[in-house]
């Protein structure tokens, strides 16, 4: 009577044939690749954005009409820092991806600095 369930022999062919479908599917290329933007800090972009959007509801709720603009003036530069890094990220995991750099280049962080300031201009 098994008590504990065992993969034994059947191992190193399933461990064989889900690798090698790495390979045949685009949307798991992500093996042996420099840049990858980071799901945690988008998940953090996301709920810094939210303090922004919803102020006294999300994050810091002791606000009023005196600390709300130091509370934006601190939340601003850390989602423009964390959002750079990500977008920098992306454009360079595209490029990569691409082929138009070689593994490691990075191809610029001028757009990414443009998209960065393009999207905090759109919030209000």
């Amino acid at each position: 009577m098994l008590t504990t369930f065992q993969l034994g022999e059947q191992l190193p062919a399933l461990v064989n044939k889900i690798v090698d479908s790495y390979n045949r599917d685009e949307r798991t290329r992500h093996i042996d690749r420099v840049f990858l933007p980071s799901r945690s800090e988008t998940v953090e972009i996301i709920q810094l954005l939210l303090e922004i959007a919803y102020p006294g509801y999300h994050g810091r709720q002791d606000l009023n009409c005196v600390n709300v603009r130091y509370h934006v003036g601190e939340l601003l530069p850390k989602i423009g820092v964390k959002l750079f890094r990500q977008i920098d990220m992306a454009l360079c995991y595209q490029s990569e991806a691409e082929g138009s750099v070689g593994a490691g280049e990075r191809p610029g962080a001028e757009r990414a600095h443009r998209i960065t300031l393009e999207f905090l201009e759109r919030i209000p």
